[in-house]
């Protein structure tokens, strides 16, 4: 994932910070992302995003939330799952 590191990046109500460490695991129907929810930047969390398999890959716009990291949730067909390091936009 490489995003404009200019710009500042919208992802789902969070601003992104970097791609995470973080490994995406998979286990009977569930996925997840492990460990420590921290990041490089102590202002960020990691937390789980989708996309569905066929948007583009490096378009913000595309990704959605579903889960802070630890959390197992059910994967749902046809999505591509990843890591990031984000900070929750506070209105």
């Amino acid at each position: 994932m490489s995003f404009n590191k200019k710009a500042i990046v919208i992802l789902d109500g969070y601003t992104f910070c970097n791609a995470s460490k973080k490994k995406v695991l998979y286990s009977k129907g569930f996925v997840w992302c492990e460990g420590n929810t921290k990041c490089k930047d102590k202002t960020c969390s990691t937390r789980l995003f989708s996309r569905d398999e066929e948007a583009p890959q490096n378009e913000p716009d595309s990704w959605e939330f579903e889960a802070k990291s630890n959390i197992k949730i059910r994967a749902k067909e046809a999505r591509i799952y990843h890591a990031f390091c984000v900070n929750k936009i506070k209105l």
